[in-house]
C-alpha cells in the first residue's frame, strides 16, 4: 500500500480546475481519495495554484509519490519565486 499525489478535475463551465490530491492505493486498480492538498487553475490569461505546502510536505516525507503532471505544475510555478 502507498500513496500518490495527483490531479483530478473539476467539472467547471468551459475551465479546466482540477483538484491536488492525496489517493491511497490499495491494490491494482482500486483508489481511495485521502485529502485534498490543493487546486490548479488552468485560466488562460492567469494560472493559478493554491497549495498547503506543509501537507505536501509532510506526505512527500512519509513516501508519496508524485504523478508526473503534478512535478512540473509544481516545478513551473516554484521557479517563477
Amino acid at each position: 500500500m502507498f500513496y500518490k499525489i495527483k490531479l483530478k478535475p473539476l467539472n467547471r463551465n468551459n475551465k479546466l480546475v482540477f483538484r491536488i490530491i492525496l489517493q491511497k492505493v490499495l491494490s491494482k486498480g482500486k483508489f481511495k481519495q485521502q485529502e485534498v492538498l490543493g487546486f490548479y487553475d488552468t485560466d488562460f490569461l492567469k494560472k493559478k495554484i493554491v497549495i498547503n505546502s506543509y501537507r505536501l510536505g509532510y506526505w512527500m516525507n512519509r513516501g508519496a509519490f508524485l504523478n508526473f503532471n503534478v512535478y512540473k505544475i509544481l516545478r513551473k510555478f516554484l521557479a517563477k519565486k
